[in-house]
């Protein structure tokens, strides 16, 4: 942890780090072969192909809102007023195609390419609203479901360590406690 300021210099997080090094190493290649570096913003389900809200994976912004869903994830570290670019997964591969299209065609097309959604992204607030009350008025509710769908946001640490201990930790001891009460009872 003390090593951690220094190795990321000035950047803000070791995943953008990690991408940062990625992308020198292709820029390094980039003389001996044919590459370009796409940076979408946060991939999304799919748009129209291969249909409509297509996913093959669980990290993605529809697990944040299965998570919600069903009541498991009630409150998140966030600031309400952030905004959130989104582009939808099939978007992104025509972006990845066209790039390396251009690239393979003219050795003079750019490296890296920005693949982003919008103008204007979406605040987080609304995002959020439109998100619960989807679910809220959903009328199928799924048998897994923990708790009704509320989502609070928090941009302070005590107060998101608070709430979790309260929103997910306790609640979640409460069935293990039974169980063993069970298990301790049955015990020959």
């Amino acid at each position: 942890a003390l090593l951690l300021p220094h190795i990321l210099d000035r950047k803000p997080n070791t995943y953008t780090f990690t991408k940062t090094i990625a992308e020198d190493l292709v820029r390094e290649s980039s003389g001996h072969l044919s590459v370009v570096v796409v940076r979408p913003s946060v991939v999304m389900p799919t748009l129209s192909e291969p249909f409509p809200y297509y996913s093959n994976d669980t990290n993605s912004v529809m697990s944040l809102g299965a998570g919600v869903g069903v009541g498991l994830l009630r409150v998140i570290s966030c600031a309400r007023d952030n905004r959130l670019d989104m582009m939808p997964g099939d978007m992104t591969v025509n972006c990845i195609l066209a790039a390396s299209w251009s690239r393979a065609v003219s050795a003079d097309a750019p490296l890296v390419y920005n693949c982003v959604g919008q103008d204007s992204p979406a605040q987080m607030t609304h995002l959020m609203e439109t998100v619960l009350r989807f679910l809220n008025e959903a009328k199928e509710q799924t048998d897994q479901m923990v708790w009704l769908p509320h989502l609070i946001t928090v941009e302070n640490t005590f107060c998101l360590y608070f709430l979790s201990y309260l929103l997910h930790l306790l609640p979640g001891l409460e069935p293990d406690r039974k169980q063993s009460v069970v298990l301790q009872a049955t015990h020959v």
